[in-house]
């Protein structure tokens, strides 16, 4: 199992972040042809929730769809999900400042 980690500096604050990669509505508009929708399959955002994320025209080469699996949230803060594809697993975590 893969683990991902990498910092990238946003220009915008904190909670307009943190809404960006959590709520499914704001996540989809932000570029449609890079990602198409995203939505729970089992519960709501917290811990051990299940959601799919389908990604636009842009990214279909590479893949379709692929399920997060919340690991770990503080919310406004920090979200590490695992990533389940058909070919592999990693861990994502995503920290705010």
């Amino acid at each position: 199992m893969e683990d991902l980690q990498g910092e990238v500096h946003l220009n915008i604050p904190a909670h307009k972040a943190w809404e960006m990669f959590t709520n499914n509505e704001t996540v989809a508009k932000i570029n449609p042809e890079m990602l198409a929708s995203a939505e729970y399959l089992k519960g709501d955002g917290s811990l051990r929730s299940l959601r799919i994320l389908r990604l636009g025209p842009a990214l279909h080469h590479f893949v379709k769809e692929y399920v997060q699996k919340i690991k770990k949230i503080e919310s406004g803060r920090h979200l590490s999900y695992e990533v389940c594809c058909s070919y592999k697993t990693q861990h994502t975590h995503y920290e705010l400042c």
